[in-house]
């Protein structure tokens, strides 16, 4: 078995990010991108993998299950994912990628998709309202695979995907009018997905593009200080002084961040610590691309906004 974490992709404001990319390669100017549906639900993974069996002399296959960061125990039903490839149309289109892979020379497989549906309470997608999955990527031996093979692939072995909105170059696509297009049931949807179409890159490049309300980045209006806010910053004084850049952190915090976070793994509450760690780790990872040159460490962070950071948690009723 060979667990992939899916890296998280950029968001469209991290210009340098953007920029560093096309700087050192130029040539994706010119090349094909497209643009696909980004679904408000939660990173799952299907591995499929080869353990020969000594007495046959024959691969014998294994499959695993893994949310973004982990793979799922026997006990685990994350998002109901087990009862979801129960339906016909995944247990047909797996038992045609278990067939593929065993007459390929893979040693193993990695096939990427979105669980959605009930998982999030932002959208409505239709009218059932049910938990769906469909997939996005597919990885050989740890090696990406581009879009155009992909959709061609997964056509061949009737995976449901992803709904892509167009094919053309960065720009094109990265202007596509998200407002545009709506689900089954009438809402909004979170954003897009760009990436490069028929590229030869084994590591992806991708670029979201979120719609209004669903950013993780929200620039809050200056209001004055409430006493909590006047008592928390004489307490840090110290850390504000030294880094006043810390003022700005807390735009990095809201509740989509949290629910990005929280949709990574399956979460219990003993686990709130470690959800609150995971939320901040993922701000300043934000936080220091636009900051290129600050000292300000997770402990820091810790000390100044974990009480923020639970509140979110609580607002959300995620173990309620």
């Amino acid at each position: 078995m060979s667990f992939l974490t899916y890296e998280s992709i950029p968001n469209s404001f991290n210009k340098k990010e953007i920029e560093y990319f096309f700087k050192k390669h130029p040539e994706y100017w010119t090349k094909k991108f497209i643009c696909e549906h980004k679904y408000d639900g939660s990173n799952f993974q299907i591995i499929l993998s080869k353990v020969l069996n000594e007495e046959t002399k024959t691969n014998e296959l294994v499959i695993s299950y893994a949310s973004r960061n982990c793979v799922l125990t026997e006990d685990q039903d994350f998002n109901n994912f087990r009862t979801i490839l129960k339906e016909d149309i995944h247990v047909k289109a797996l038992e045609n990628v278990k067939k593929y892979f065993l007459e390929s020379d893979l040693k193993c497989l990695n096939l990427f998709g979105e669980i959605y549906g009930k998982v999030q309470k932002r959208i409505k997608y239709d009218l059932d309202n049910r938990n769906k999955l469909v997939f996005f990527d597919v990885v050989f031996d740890e090696m990406y695979q581009n879009s155009k093979f992909f959709f061609e692939w997964a056509k061949k072995m009737e995976l449901p995907v992803v709904e892509y909105f167009m094919i053309g170059s960065f720009e094109e696509c990265m202007a596509f009018d998200v407002k545009s297009v709506k689900t089954q049931a009438g809402d909004s949807i979170e954003g897009i997905v760009v990436k490069p179409y028929d590229d030869e890159l084994t590591k992806p490049f991708y670029v979201k593009v979120k719609m209004e309300g669903f950013e993780e980045i929200v620039v809050k209006p200056k209001e004055k200080e409430d006493k909590t806010q006047i008592d928390k910053n004489a307490k840090f004084k110290a850390i504000f002084d030294n880094h006043p850049e810390m003022n700005e952190f807390e735009n990095y915090l809201n509740s989509n961040r949290a629910v990005s976070a929280f949709s990574k793994k399956a979460w219990v509450k003993k686990e709130l610590p470690q959800l609150a760690h995971e939320i901040l780790t993922d701000a300043l990872k934000d936080f220091k691309i636009d900051h290129e040159e600050s000292k300000i460490t997770i402990d820091m962070i810790k000390k100044v906004y974990l009480s923020n950071v639970f509140k979110i948690i609580t607002d959300e009723k995620f173990f309620d």
